[in-house]
């Protein structure tokens, strides 16, 4: 029971024996503390530096002959305190420096149509008004078509009664953009600015969404989607968005 104490103070289990031995036994030699615990006496010797500068083991002299003494229980006790109490001190210095080291990315993944909307309808109803939510739209019309009609027109009543502001770079061709109003001219204006960029052979078919430090990539044809929180890749990501905006062919439709 006494090692296994001790073995919870942070001393192993020949330390532990060791500690007991010479408290029991008074100054001790090295043979006399190998024959009471029946740990070789090269083991102990190995061991006797480390009891030495823990404070655990005393060491005295008995002529010429070296001795070792445990110290007093309380004085253990002591060191342990005093150990605490350096920790403590240094807890400060410790959280600056975990607050300051790179932060781990939050990945989550998710599939549905359903999982789509979530996502979509807490980036419009939770973003900050005082931000701007930034848009990549590849294949508009594919999206559209699996979210549907009506959540598409519920979404942006929302966003439209936050009065939330959004700037959207679509991969649309100009006439395909004016198709579209035509189609469904509820689908601008609610506080959108739309800029094209040209995708002649089709290519770009994921949509990007930037806001709330996040990062949501959705494929409507896989009805998969990706959401990434972590700071550093949302401003890396944003920098890129607005140098890519300032080259997108301007439209008719901007913010009011």
């Amino acid at each position: 029971m006494l090692e296994e104490g001790l073995a919870k103070a942070g001393l192993n289990a020949k330390e532990a024996a060791i500690y007991l031995a010479a408290l029991e036994s008074g100054p001790s030699s090295i043979l006399q503390l190998s024959r009471k615990t029946g740990i070789k006496r090269p083991t102990i010797y190995e061991m006797m530096p480390s009891l030495l500068r823990s404070g655990v083991i005393a060491q005295t002299a008995k002529g010429k002959r070296k001795q070792f003494v445990a110290e007093p229980p309380e004085k253990l006790f002591e060191a342990k305190r005093q150990e605490l109490n350096s920790l403590r001190e240094l807890l400060p210095t410790l959280e600056a420096f975990r607050n300051a080291s790179i932060e781990k990315p939050d990945i989550k993944w998710f599939q549905g149509i359903e999982n789509i909307q979530e996502i979509l309808w807490d980036m419009v109803s939770n973003t900050s008004v005082k931000e701007q939510l930034l848009a990549i739209e590849g294949q508009f019309n594919s999206i559209y078509q699996k979210l549907g009609d009506e959540f598409f027109q519920k979404l942006l009543r929302e966003k439209a009664r936050r009065n939330l502001e959004s700037l959207t770079i679509s991969t649309m061709s100009p006439q395909e953009l004016e198709k579209t109003v035509r189609d469904a001219p509820w689908s601008v204006g609610h506080q959108i600015e739309v800029r094209l960029i040209e995708d002649a052979n089709n290519d770009f078919k994921l949509n990007f969404f930037i806001y709330q430090d996040k990062v949501t990539i959705i494929s409507a044809l896989q009805e998969v989607a990706l959401v990434i929180e972590n700071k550093i890749l949302f401003n890396s990501l944003k920098l890129l968005f607005m140098t890519l905006w300032k080259t997108a062919r301007e439209t008719p439709y901007r913010i009011s």
